[in-house]
């Protein structure tokens, strides 16, 4: 059985939004006591460090053959990527391979930790109404699409001199 422990942000585009989604993820790794994951352009090592990465993983081509055999030797069990159509042609194809649990429209997303299950909120009716999911414990790991424009900025303290590597 794996292990899944941890958290990733996908971030195939860095935009303040993405900065948005790696603070979120540096909070929620920070309540957990776990190593969080940034795998972006080499070009923005920096802001994702900024943001609260521990490790950027690289590459100028991030697609689901590259980040599948990366997710089974790092195992993170909550992958967050921004809700895009280019995120959710990832989020999808790895959620596939994975037999995973993806949901869309994310607006919040959590940990309880007493069940360590991750939390998702989404709109329905129109934004009228909140809908709150917890991901199955045995399903891991999670994609979520976050639509990170409704997170809080950037939390500042959170700089961190991240481990940089190609993502093979």
């Amino acid at each position: 059985m794996t292990d899944w422990s941890g958290i990733a942000v996908i971030a195939p585009a860095w935009t303040p939004v993405a900065a948005r989604l790696v603070s979120r993820g540096r909070e929620m790794a920070n309540s957990l006591g776990c190593y969080l994951r940034v795998v972006t352009e080499a070009a923005h090592v920096a802001e994702a460090g900024a943001a609260g990465a521990d490790e950027v993983l690289t590459s100028d081509d991030i697609c689901a053959g590259k980040l599948d055999p990366w997710i089974r030797s790092a195992t993170p069990e909550a992958l967050l990527l921004e809700d895009t159509p280019h995120c959710a042609r990832i989020a999808g194809r790895l959620a596939g391979i994975f037999v995973a649990p993806i949901l869309a429209g994310v607006v919040s997303v959590d940990f309880d930790l007493n069940e360590r299950l991750l939390l998702m909120r989404i709109e329905t009716f129109g934004g009228r109404q909140l809908e709150e999911w917890a991901a199955i414990p045995e399903a891991k790991p999670v994609f979520a699409l976050v639509k990170a424009e409704r997170l809080p900025e950037p939390m500042p303290g959170y700089g961190r001199e991240p481990e940089v590597r190609p993502l093979s």
